[in-house]
């Protein structure tokens, strides 16, 4: 599940035009055709299902900063962070980590060193609502246990 969070974190967080497929929202499993579009309505389709309501969050955070901000649409994100398992993004005010580390990656901390934010600024994980404080240098420590992005 964790997987799927990052990958549908990035596709509405980065650059261009998200696309969520149909299903994609349920957790659908996919495979050949034609089991690579299973039917809605089969599916006792819930709109309370983990993706479909983190889809919602994570929409509504990029909606919240096209409001604020329409040059979001036409700017382009900026990696502040990479390695092998993770990197992280920023575009506009927003600045995400994800992952390839699935649900139970190593309990690690990053240093991200390029966040393009001041010294002392606060900032909201806002799928969790956890505070951190920029750091004197202008970097900000991340702890990645859940595997979720941040």
């Amino acid at each position: 599940m964790n997987l799927a969070m990052n990958i549908i974190a990035f596709t509405i967080l980065a650059d261009g035009i998200p696309i969520i497929y149909q299903g994609q929202e349920q957790h659908f499993s996919g495979g050949n055709d034609p089991e690579n579009r299973e039917a809605l309505w089969t599916s006792a389709y819930s709109t309370k299902a983990p993706l479909y309501t983190f889809i919602a969050s994570v929409n509504q955070i990029r909606n919240q900063e096209i409001y604020k901000s329409p040059a979001y649409l036409t700017s382009r994100a900026s990696v502040a962070y990479s390695d092998n398992h993770n990197i992280a993004i920023r575009k506009g005010h927003i600045l995400t980590v994800f992952t390839n580390l699935g649900s139970n990656p190593p309990s690690d901390n990053l240093t991200l060193s390029d966040t393009g934010f001041g010294p002392n600024e606060q900032m909201v994980e806002i799928l969790t609502c956890s505070n951190s404080t920029i750091n004197a240098n202008g970097s900000l420590d991340v702890s990645l246990d859940s595997g979720r992005p941040q």
